[in-house]
């Protein structure tokens, strides 16, 4: 049996719909942590972009591209500032939103100028690597003796991103 993409993709879009239903119902009903409310909205944005992604070939590639993509780039940007604001730092530097918009644009390029999947698929990964590995380098910074498992753990599953 082989092993379908499409599959693994809905799958994944529904698990992150799921946590980001869960994470609203929590934000509603009580005080949550500090960078709770971007975690929630970047799970959302990632289940949106897998949504997206999953749809290829029913929808029109252009649609599918254009907004799972960037939707992509943005639940990057979010868990990150919710890394950030529960470190107790301010919001995101301008390096980091320019770096968005940088392979936003260079994604862009590849898409409609020159079209050339193996570059998109190149400057995304490369974008949600760093991404991820910037984040789990602050997850790692925020490690205190009374919850160093959970935050340990949090932290790994980033950095295998």
């Amino acid at each position: 049996m082989l092993l379908d993409s499409r599959t693994i993709t809905w799958m994944g879009m529904g698990a992150a719909m799921l946590f980001s239903m869960l994470g609203i119902l929590v934000a509603r009903g009580r005080h949550t942590c500090p960078g709770f409310y971007s975690w929630t909205a970047g799970n959302l944005c990632v289940s949106i972009s897998l949504l997206f992604l999953g749809l290829r070939g029913f929808i029109p590639d252009s649609i599918s591209i254009l907004f799972g993509n960037p939707l992509s780039i943005v639940a990057s940007c979010l868990i990150l500032d919710g890394i950030r604001r529960f470190r107790g730092k301010t919001r995101l530097p301008w390096p980091a939103l320019a770096a968005a918009v940088l392979a936003l644009a260079i994604f862009c390029y590849y898409r409609f100028a020159v079209d050339d999947l193996n570059a998109r698929v190149a400057v995304m990964s490369m974008f949600l690597g760093v991404f991820g590995l910037i984040a789990a380098r602050e997850f790692f910074a925020a490690v205190r003796p009374g919850s160093r498992l959970s935050l340990s753990f949090t932290a790994t599953m980033l950095a295998l991103f």
